[in-house]
């Protein structure tokens, strides 16, 4: 596990670098405040272990006790990010702060970013297996998406190398997020606040997307798919088609089992195949997935 130091301390030998190691805390931290590129490699193995488990759960099929999987997973997320030191976990009004250096503003942003999208896939894999019965994955989503955006309308505040990972940031974890608030927005009728804040966030990560990919580029295709299915779901939400079935209740996530979909919530409708990357399920709920489904 690699320490919060600076790059040139591994060089370092003897007093010197056992002075340098004084200032690291018993979970190997820096004790002296300062915001390094090393936490954000830290950060990024303690959490890689918790997500492999995660997707390992998530895409699994047959496994046993995964309530209590899941139940550990929480666990693990939740203690290490609160044994983080304060200064790496800074509340979102205090990250973007005029006259904070960018590559602080990057590595603050990627390890609150770890930490969402762990906690994410966790839900994810709670609601695959049919155990998330209060509509934490929606909450968890929302959080998600919401983070990768304030990158996306901040981003004269990153640095260099922050503004290339901005379409990462948007793929491995806006996308998902994204998928699974479009889907929540078509199934349920959300309370006026919620659905208010989630449309928003889909706006302008749509919005957004453009900027992230020229023609040329290996992931324009890719994205353009990504762009078109949202966009096709949000025509939906903002616009649905007449249903003779009753509107469906955020409470009803609490039922053991929901209603299938009506026939315009197939994949197709959306511009989905049901091999599609986005992970939008075809039909059906999170909480009653079946192998067929994508991930």
């Amino acid at each position: 596990m690699p320490l919060d130091i600076e790059e040139d301390t591994y060089s370092l030998v003897g007093e010197a670098l056992d002075q340098e190691l004084a200032h690291l805390d018993r979970n190997g931290w820096n004790t002296l405040g300062q915001i390094r590129k090393s936490a954000v490699i830290r950060w990024s193995m303690i959490t890689s272990m918790i997500r492999e488990d995660a997707l390992e759960t998530l895409l699994g099929r047959n496994l046993s006790n995964v309530a209590e999987r899941i139940s550990e997973l929480q666990a693990k997320i939740d203690h290490a990010w609160k044994e983080l030191p304060s200064f790496l976990t800074v509340p979102t009004q205090d990250l973007w702060l005029r006259g904070r250096p960018c590559h602080e503003v990057d590595a603050l942003h990627q390890i609150r970013l770890c930490y969402l999208n762990t906690t994410f896939l966790i839900e994810w894999a709670a609601s695959r297996h049919g155990l998330n019965n209060s509509g934490a994955l929606f909450v968890n989503a929302s959080e998600l998406l919401a983070w990768v955006n304030e990158a996306l309308v901040r981003r004269e505040q990153l640095s260099e190398l922050g503004l290339i990972s901005l379409a990462w940031r948007v793929a491995s974890c806006a996308l998902p997020a994204a998928g699974a608030i479009a889907w929540y927005l078509l199934q349920f009728k959300l309370d006026p606040s919620s659905r208010r804040s989630s449309i928003e966030n889909l706006s302008v990560l749509i919005a957004h997307m453009g900027v992230l990919h020229d023609p040329g580029d290996g992931n324009y295709q890719l994205f353009c798919q990504a762009k078109g299915a949202l966009q096709s779901a949000m025509d939906t939400i903002l616009d649905p088609p007449n249903t003779s079935q009753p509107e469906s209740s955020l409470n009803m996530l609490s039922s053991a089992a929901l209603a299938p979909s009506p026939d315009w919530m197939l994949s197709d409708y959306l511009g989905l195949g049901v091999d599609s990357w986005i992970g939008l399920p075809d039909r059906g709920s999170f909480m009653a997935m079946d192998d067929n489904m994508p991930y």
